[in-house]
């Protein structure tokens, strides 16, 4: 009999824990994108608004590794945003090299009005879970994605 998660044991990679993984995502991107679509705004443009809205400026690579979209199409969807006026980009003063993302005005005020959608999205999914139920999830989800992020 094999131990259970709560014992120490890990689980398998190809088993079907990817498979809830991923439905779980699918499902509340689903969630998420029917409601920003109403605003005009895609999945891609809600994540690098929503990391601009907490940071006041950043690199495009970092906004890349932030948001786990690649280069050339974090390119169009900051094209796009820009287009919209929700961001804009400079390059750095401290090093020339490097263009910055910065949240528009406009884009923060945005983000502001949706943030509730979001959230209540969010809420949706999980509302079968109790409070705890939802606080543990979000701490093993945390604590897996860190723990992967220092191996990249």
């Amino acid at each position: 009999m094999q131990a259970s998660p709560s014992e120490g044991a890990t689980l398998p990679v190809d088993g079907p824990n990817i498979q809830l993984v991923s439905q779980a995502n699918q499902l509340l991107s689903g969630q998420i994108e029917r409601r920003l679509r109403e605003h005009g705004i895609s999945l891609d443009q809600w994540r690098v608004l929503s990391y601009l809205f907490d940071h006041t400026a950043s690199p495009m690579a970092e906004l890349a590794a932030a948001t786990n979209i690649t280069g050339p199409t974090l390119t169009r969807v900051v094209d796009q945003l820009i287009e919209s006026t929700l961001c804009y980009r400079n390059v750095d003063s401290a090093d020339r090299r490097r263009v910055l993302a910065f949240l528009s005005k406009r884009g923060r005020s945005l983000v502001r009005e949706l943030l509730p959608l979001i959230r209540e999205a969010e809420a949706e999914m999980t509302s079968h879970l109790s409070p705890k139920e939802s606080r543990e999830l979000i701490r093993l989800l945390t604590q897996l994605v860190a723990g992967n992020s220092q191996n990249r």
